[in-house]
């Protein structure tokens, strides 16, 4: 129970407020059943195929899912910040195995609980089970919405959400600066090396973006550009 609390201290603001809502009935027995984890940066903690054993909910750190049944490729085709549960939604749907393989960006905290515990705890918890499934469902037609938009994107414009993202999550003073080779940019999009080359030439005459070697700048005005050449192909 100790765990849980500590948690709670730990995070601040909507994470503190979901997490004591999630936990607000959870009984004694699933508290003392529950672990916190610490795992490094580039960690695989779950992968596809294996026996769904444990339930996880990241509380700090960022997490991406990869596919590697593209021709082969790895493709890292989602990425996910605290709060997110993983696990859960093959529970809800009777999946002995997980769905895809999960791995940590970052350094990354967990709360871990055994999937029978968890099953036990949504059967006879009606707070926590409407949290959840909220939760689950909002994913759903979020993740939904986005495939359908993604499908109609041209090659460029994959890269423009991508350098997007990427600003949002690690600019610093209106000044974006990354490292990413060819074949990331390649596995993050979807996109062969080739169309990933002539997608950044293309950037780098009109201005959008500065690309020297592995070395990416992205730069406020040129953020907000891509937003604006993205925004008529999919709503903000």
């Amino acid at each position: 129970m100790n765990k849980i609390l500590s948690v709670l201290e730990q995070v601040e603001g909507e994470q503190k407020q979901f997490l004591a809502d999630f936990f607000r009935n959870a009984p004694v027995w699933l508290l003392e059943a529950c672990n916190v984890i610490e795992l490094d940066k580039g960690e695989i903690f779950i992968r596809e195929k294996d026996e769904v054993q444990f339930i996880y909910i990241l509380t700090k750190g960022r997490v991406k899912a990869s596919d590697f049944r593209i021709l082969g490729i790895v493709y890292d085709f989602c990425r996910y910040e605290a709060i997110e549960f993983f696990g859960g939604m093959e529970v809800f749907i009777d999946c002995n195995e997980y769905m895809t393989t999960l791995s940590t960006i970052t350094p990354c905290q967990f709360i871990v609980m055994h999937k029978e515990k968890f099953q036990e705890w949504m059967r006879s918890d009606a707070n926590a089970l409407w949290i959840h499934t909220k939760n689950m469902t909002k994913y759903l037609l979020g993740e939904t919405r986005k495939e359908r938009a993604y499908l109609f994107l041209q090659g460029i414009d994959r890269v423009y959400i991508l350098f997007e993202h990427l600003y949002e999550q690690y600019a610093v003073d209106g000044r974006c600066a990354v490292r990413a080779t060819r074949q990331q940019l390649s596995d993050e999009t979807g996109l062969s090396v080739k169309t990933i080359n002539r997608s950044l030439k293309q950037m780098m005459e009109n201005e959008l973006v500065a690309v020297r070697g592995s070395n990416i700048t992205i730069k406020e005005a040129q953020y907000r550009r891509m937003k604006e050449l993205t925004a008529e192909k999919i709503d903000s």
